[in-house]
This record gives structure tokens, sequence and C-alpha cells, in this order.
């Protein structure tokens, strides 16, 4: 005979002898004498727990067990509160019933009738709960890796994630910050030497985002952001020859050891043209 079954006085007044199984009725609910009770639960059981108004019955689940969330058939006068593997039940008026649903981590589901017993006579409060998986599945589930996690863990690595995307778009500012300071005093440091004298495409005909090309005395310099580091040719009585260069990531200049007159960036099909004004 399953507990939601039998007759509503005999659920409260009569349950399992410690230990017990979810369907055994041999002993008086809540009884004054015993701090206690231990259930054998299987994923069937509903196991029916005797409350009282002005005491707490706590719950405890396996310590294998996390609860990650609570249902509650009737939450105006049924707060329940947990934390880890314990739920504590209040009843908050007399006589009052509902159900209560315990969700694990590890996906067991544990299920309560609770009833309020303060007006029935010889009934008392269960204070204490103990309930132990019965089925090797759910002791096997509450072992192995987690299968929920709860709402508030879900926000808190919600907001880790939000807060490392706002410190790396910051680093990612004070970068770009630092590198625009730096090409400022490289151009100040130089505005004899430096000229800026080439002549190339932008827009959708600048593969390379190259922001700008110039040289020296002795070097040609360019700077660009490409996804990919194109090859440099020079381009000399319309023959191209690959050129070695050097690249600072951090500046995102490349530097090359000769003048070039003419020459492009290639990579794969993508190419960018260029050439000294008076030499193209």
């Amino acid at each position: 005979m399953q507990l939601f079954r039998v007759s509503y006085g005999m659920a409260l007044i009569l349950l399992a002898s410690a230990p017990a199984s979810a369907g055994d009725s041999k002993t008086v609910a809540g009884d004054p004498n015993t701090s206690s009770r231990t259930v054998s639960y299987h994923d069937t059981d509903i196991i029916p727990i005797a409350t009282e108004i002005r005491f707490t019955t706590l719950i405890e689940l396996p310590k294998e067990e996390t609860i990650v969330e609570v249902t509650c058939g009737d939450k105006e006068y049924w707060p329940v509160n947990w934390s880890g593997n314990l739920a504590y039940v209040k009843p908050a008026r007399q006589g009052g019933r509902t159900n209560i649903n315990l969700i694990a981590a590890s996906g067991n589901v544990y299920s309560f009738i609770a009833t309020e017993v303060s007006e029935i006579p010889n009934a008392h409060a269960d204070l204490k709960i103990f309930v132990n998986p019965a089925d090797n599945s759910a002791i096997v589930a509450m072992k192995d890796k987690p299968r929920f996690v709860s709402a508030d863990a879900v926000e808190g690595y919600k907001q880790a994630a939000e807060q490392a995307q706002q410190q790396l778009q910051a680093e990612h500012a004070n970068v770009q910050k630092e590198l625009e300071r730096e090409k400022s005093e490289l151009r100040a440091s130089y505005p004899a030497t430096l000229k800026h004298d080439y002549r190339y495409a932008n827009g959708a005909k600048n593969p390379f985002n190259v922001t700008a090309i110039y040289h020296d005395d002795r070097f040609t310099y360019i700077e660009a952001t490409p996804q990919e580091a194109p090859a440099v040719y020079e381009v000399k009585d319309g023959k191209p020859s690959l050129i070695q260069y050097e690249f600072d990531q951090k500046t995102g200049r490349y530097v090359i050891p000769k003048i070039l007159d003419a020459g492009y960036l290639r990579v794969g099909k993508s190419e960018l043209k260029f050439h000294r004004e008076g030499n193209g």
C-alpha cells in the first residue's frame, strides 16, 4: 500500500520505524521519544512528513547530494529553505497540507507530502528526517558528475563572464591608446626624415587594413592590422621579388630594411599595391 493512498488520519499517525521505507507504516509520526527517523527512498515514493507550527522540520539528503531547486504546492504558507543537502520546512498555518519536491544536482528528485499536525491528537512534528536513496540508479547518479546547476550558480557564471569581457575590452582600449601614443611620439621624433609619399588603395580595396606607408633615409614602414600577416613584394623593372621584414606586434608596424619605390602585399588572392609618388 503506498503512503499517499493511506487514509488522511492514518498517514499522520502511522509511519515507518527508523530505519524504514517510505511505504512502511508502523510507528507514530513525529514520535516525541524519537529525535529523528531514517527513510529508504525509491524514486516512485512520496514521503509523508508531519510538521507543526513553531517547529522546523529538517530534511537531510545524503552528503553527496546538493539541492539546486525546490518546488512547493503552497509557497505562501509553506516556506522551504535549503542549503547544500539540507532543506528546512516550517508551516505557517494550522491544518495545512502541501507537496514538496527537492531537485538535486545529480538529477535525483525527492518528493514529500507535508501536513501540519498541531490539531491532531497525539500527533507530533517530525523534527529531523534522513533520506537515503534505495535505488541503485539514484545512488550512482548522486556520486557521478552533476547534471543540474543552480540558478544562482548560472547567474554567477554569467556575471563572471561579463566582468571578464569588460576587463578585456578595457585592456584592449588601453593598448590602443598606448599604441597611438607611441605612433605619435615616433612621428614627432623623426619629423625631418620621415616621408609619407606612398600611394595605395583604401576602403574595400585595402584588405590588410593598412593605415600608413612611409620611409626614412634607411627603412620603409607599413602600419597595418591584418587578420593574417601578408607577404611583402618589391616590384623593380616590372619584376616582383619577395622582401624580408620585421613585424612589431605591439605597434602593428612592418619594418623593411630598405626604401621601396613600389611593391605589394599579398595573402592568397588578396593584394594591395603601393608606390611612391613619382615612381608609379
